[in-house]
């Protein structure tokens, strides 16, 4: 079974990405996400978080796919989620497929996009066709979008 969490507040999340788009320099603004994730809800809603500059998702399944909207609806399979990242055609439907790992008790992603993406800076190609452990507070920068996987608290 994956945990549950506790996540911060829809206002928290505005600040955090209020604080990136004064932090566009890089890995400064993380800091400052790491004191503000000390706050949280006693409400346990999700596993994980992403939060990007226009959105925000709670993870609610032990896999979900990044990518760009399709024309149909994506085909899920049984304990997948489908978030929207954008639009641009530079993104794939499915870019990065995150899955959680019972075994290790941890989030892996797996770059299925041929632009590849970067991951706390540094690139991540399909080629590379690994799985590469996801941490609190990453950076996934896909094209330019700019998302952070949170997880909660314990």
């Amino acid at each position: 079974n994956l945990p549950t969490f506790e996540f911060a507040t829809e206002g928290e999340s505005a600040r955090w990405r209020e604080e990136d788009k004064k932090n566009r320099k890089g890995r400064e603004g993380l800091e400052e996400l790491k004191k503000m994730a000390e706050v949280m809800l006693e409400d346990p809603k999700a596993y994980a978080k992403i939060v990007g500059e226009n959105f925000e998702f709670y993870v609610d399944k032990p896999t979900f796919i990044l990518g760009r909207k399709a024309k149909k609806e994506h085909k899920l399979a049984e304990g997948e989620q489908f978030i929207c990242i954008s639009e641009q055609k530079n993104i794939s439907r499915k870019h990065v497929i995150v899955s959680w790992n019972p075994k290790d008790k941890a989030w892996y992603l797996e770059c299925r996009g041929k632009n590849g993406l970067y991951l706390n800076g540094k690139q991540v190609t399909p080629e590379k066709a690994r799985k590469t452990k996801l941490t609190d507070k990453a950076q996934l920068k896909i094209s330019d979008v700019t998302i952070y996987f949170l997880l909660p608290l314990r």
